[in-house]
């Protein structure tokens, strides 16, 4: 595939021509396939759309958020200790500090959840979950994970 001068490009997506079918038929579209192209920040396992009003510090609004387990294999992607941005995330649970997941805002983030407090973002949920928040607990944790079930809480965005 090749990105012609007559590729159309808009914030999620950009439409490329495909050459086994001529310049003007065929056209796909491709999520995600062209940094130079989109808004995204690709530092992440998800993209985070940054054009997004509600992206900005002190930005508060009501979010589904939930709970799992890290450390359990069958709640995670891959080493069920490490985080989306690399970090031992079972250590720092041990350490005390609180950690979450989200897909809106970038790694290193830090939101502040009513009823939970200030957590910083180090993992990504899966793709269908865009605007959740998911709190980091230990694997021992499984019963209170359970039991925090979903909310709809107040999330900020606090400022780094």
């Amino acid at each position: 595939m090749k990105i012609d001068q007559n590729a159309k490009i808009d914030q999620n997506a950009i439409t490329i021509s495909n050459p086994l079918f001529g310049s003007n038929m065929g056209l796909q579209r491709v999520n995600n396939a062209v940094s130079a192209f989109s808004n995204r920040n690709l530092t992440s396992a998800s993209s985070v759309d940054l054009s997004n009003p509600t992206l900005e510090d002190g930005a508060v609004r009501i979010r589904k958020v939930t709970a799992y387990n890290v450390g359990d294999p069958a709640q995670n992607y891959g080493d069920p200790c490490r985080s989306a941005n690399g970090e031992n995330i079972c250590a720092a649970l041990d350490a005390g500090f609180k950690r979450c997941a989200a897909n809106f805002v970038l790694f290193g983030t830090k939101l502040h959840i009513d009823r939970i407090g200030v957590c910083t973002v180090t993992d990504r949920m899966n793709k269908r979950y865009r605007e959740g928040v998911d709190i980091a607990m230990k694997k021992n944790e499984r019963s209170r994970a359970l039991r925090f079930g979903l909310k709809h809480l107040r999330v900020t965005i606090i400022k780094n």
